[in-house]
């Protein structure tokens, strides 16, 4: 099972969309350099990243502002509208990501094979806002 498939239940939440998602999680990376991913988990981001050998993990907690803000950002990025995967197969790196959110009426399920969306950079930066500027490239 992909962590795409994997479900999150909270007893009884029903997020609002103005609120915070039902589900989230992005990740982001390749063999040659650093991870990065980010999941919803008990109400929490779980943010961890990976590289040169090492790895972390930090617990965050946005705030509803802050997840305010992110949904804006989203909106306004037209995040909604991506395709469940792009490819391209002239394009030689390694980097590699997925994204998969559940937020009210809408969602997203998207993934790379060696291409990306428009405003895909633009959206990278709105997560690494979320959790409080750190690195999410």
């Amino acid at each position: 099972m992909t962590t795409l498939d994997r479900r999150h239940q909270f007893d009884g939440f029903v997020p609002e969309p103005e609120g915070i998602p039902s589900e989230f999680e992005f990740h982001i990376g390749g063999d040659l350099g650093a991870s990065y991913k980010v999941e919803l988990k008990n109400m929490t981001i779980a943010y961890t990243w990976y590289g040169s050998g090492r790895k972390g993990e930090e617990r965050l907690a946005p705030d509803r502002d802050q997840w305010r803000s992110f949904r804006k950002k989203l909106d306004e990025l037209d995040f909604w509208s991506w395709d469940r995967r792009y490819s391209d197969y002239k394009i030689l790196d390694d980097r590699s990501w997925s994204a998969w959110i559940d937020w009210g009426p809408r969602r997203v399920e998207s993934a790379r094979g060696r291409a990306c969306p428009a405003a895909f950079e633009r959206v990278l930066w709105a997560v690494s806002e979320l959790i409080g500027g750190r690195a999410f490239r």
